[in-house]
């Protein structure tokens, strides 16, 4: 999936909506050159308030207030287009896949009050990155030298301010299929900051899944966001620690936003000091259907049937 006229996006739900003025009090001294309290769709814009981002190449920051819960099948082309349409654009994040909060809420281990948060939100507030609007037809979608990793900071620390709202229930990333409440929100930019590296908690999520045989699956909900494949570790279970697993792809993914490459065949390091294989794929095993960089280690036991063509 492409990124589309918002190449980030990382929302607020909402016990119930606020007002603009609320929401232009509490980003406090960020420098607002626009805001609009009428729209013609929600799902492309609410009310909106803009914040420059990089003026040069019309970089801009828009943050909208959306009234009414998440529309987390995000429509059809022949029933609800004027969803659909938004979605396909980017307008809820540039990997932002049908079903996302609900994967997120099911999947929710870094929050326990996940699935509630999910189905108790009203609202949600939106902060998102474009180069698109005011722009002409024949206008590149975002300039060639444009840094998910420096548009997904800026926005993090406007959703620092936001999850300050009474209304705020929890931090949504719908490309990264991640729910969190403020605490572990805080906490992770602290330690990101301490280790001086991106919080990539924050902006994806790793989740397991047990497979046949005695296998377990562990995967990243995200990375496109940051123009990185999604990762499949593939693992006997009682051989190799979940955790261990989960923290290569994260020691991965930094490992690519270094500006290394790995290619399809080579080994790596990991856990159990063990060589794992990469593989990428074209379909991943779990929802959201996407491509992915597949990880096995070279202990040569067994494979179990749903991983021999992997």
């Amino acid at each position: 999936m492409p990124k589309g006229f918002y190449t980030q996006c990382v929302c607020v739900l909402l016990k119930k909506p606020v007002a603009l003025s609320r929401l232009l009090q509490t980003l406090g001294d960020y420098e607002i050159t626009a805001h609009n309290e009428s729209y013609e769709n929600w799902a492309i814009s609410g009310p909106a308030c803009i914040i420059p981002l990089r003026p040069e190449v019309n970089g801009l920051i828009t943050v909208d207030i959306v009234e009414r819960p998440w529309p987390d099948d995000m429509g059809d082309p022949k029933t609800s287009p004027d969803i659909f349409g938004p979605w396909s654009l980017g307008a809820f994040g540039p990997a932002a896949f049908p079903g996302c909060l609900q994967r997120a809420a099911e999947f929710g281990w870094r929050l326990d009050q996940a699935e509630t948060f999910a189905q108790k939100h009203r609202a949600f507030i939106r902060a998102r990155t474009t180069y698109s609007i005011g722009t002409d037809d024949e206008d590149p979608v975002m300039p060639p030298d444009c840094d998910p990793v420096k548009e997904l900071r800026v926005l993090t620390t406007i959703v620092r301010k936001l999850l300050r709202l009474p209304e705020a229930l929890c931090y949504f990333n719908p490309s990264g299929e991640a729910l969190l409440d403020r605490e572990y929100f805080q906490g992770t930019l602290r330690l990101a900051k301490e280790h001086g590296v991106p919080p990539l908690d924050l902006w994806s999520s790793t989740r397991c899944f047990d497979l046949e045989s005695g296998w377990t699956m562990a995967d990243t909900v995200g990375n496109e966001q940051l123009d990185l494949p999604d990762m499949e570790a593939y693992f006997a279970t009682k051989h190799y620690e979940r955790e261990e697993v989960t923290q290569m792809l994260y020691d991965i993914a930094l490992y690519l936003l270094g500006g290394e490459r790995m290619k399809d065949g080579e080994t790596c390091g990991g856990p159990g000091e063990m060589k794992w294989k990469v593989r990428f794929r074209e379909e991943s095993i779990a929802e959201p259907s996407r491509r992915v960089m597949t990880l096995t280690p070279c202990d040569k036991r067994p494979l179990p049937s749903v991983l021999s063509e992997r």
